[in-house]
């Protein structure tokens, strides 16, 4: 990898993204390149202004569901199994007189050197590096957009490896119920506004409940969740929520045929309910 290799990695080094055999061979470049130094310098100071100064952004509640169905509902493709060898013909020794030159394949073309210019470069290797290469201009972009993933307390986990490196992402307890292959759903107004929907998997023994849009509640009342049996309102937890949105697993067993009720209870939550429900969904 010649000088020019290594500056296009000079983003892509300030933000930490690039492996140890880049990082050490970038380095090395450092100790003799001081403008070099003082740019890397400046990428980073620009990416920590970006996350002091960026404004706080609430992602919706539905937004972890939604990015775990996609990978549910995304075909994988299978790992790429190494090339099967050709077989051995077994052939008699031949003369040494016989021995005639074998065609060889032409290899990969050999990383060009800084005398080519970059637009020729035609290497996957080339094209990867060029696509990290970020002037401070380009680099607010991105620094934002990862700024905004943190601040906004998202954090996306996807697997990348090469050829048969293994994807198995831990899907939490809401995930799982309102991905299950027997899910149910069912979503509901809620009195004052806004809508319940209702995740029942009889497989999972679970039920999941997501809020959307409902009214603020005053201060010092929460959401409270109830199943409700033959033997009456069982609480099933307190929904926790902000901006009239909030998501749960409800606490305890699940049976076909129960309701999944919400009153607004003290802080803390009751009992027994103290009012009358605001939602109440029947399973079948």
């Amino acid at each position: 990898m010649t000088d020019d290799d290594l500056r296009t990695l000079t983003a892509a080094y300030a933000l930490g993204a690039v492996d140890a055999d880049e990082a050490v061979r970038f380095e090395a470049l450092l100790e003799r390149d001081p403008a070099l130094r003082a740019e890397v310098d400046e990428l980073r100071e620009t990416a920590a202004d970006l996350a002091w100064t960026a404004e706080p952004v609430q992602p919706s509640p539905r937004l972890k569901s939604d990015l775990m169905a996609m990978l549910d509902a995304t075909p994988q493709l299978p790992p790429l199994g190494a090339p099967a060898a050709a077989p051995r013909e077994e052939r008699a020794p031949a003369p040494v007189t016989g021995l005639r030159p074998v065609a060889v394949p032409a290899s990969a073309p050999s990383a060009p050197t800084s005398s080519v210019p970059r637009e020729r470069l035609g290497s996957a290797s080339s094209r990867a590096s060029q696509r990290w290469f970020r002037k401070p201009g380009a680099l607010i972009g991105v620094a934002a957009a990862a700024v905004v993933l943190v601040v906004g307390g998202v954090v996306v986990g996807t697997g990348i490896g090469g050829p048969g490196s293994s994807q198995s992402p831990v899907a939490s307890a809401f995930d799982k119920v309102t991905t299950a292959s027997d899910v149910v759903v069912d979503t509901r107004d809620v009195m004052g506004g806004g809508t319940a929907t209702v995740y029942f998997s009889a497989a999972e023994g679970r039920t999941a409940i997501e809020l959307d849009d409902a009214a603020p509640l005053p201060e010092g009342r929460v959401h409270q969740l109830w199943y409700v049996g033959a033997s009456g309102p069982v609480s099933a937890g307190v929904l926790p929520e902000e901006g009239g949105a909030g998501q749960a697993v409800l606490e305890g067993r699940y049976t076909p045929g129960d309701t999944v009720a919400i009153t607004v209870e003290p802080e803390g939550g009751s009992e027994l309910p103290t009012t009358e429900p605001i939602v109440a969904v029947t399973s079948t």
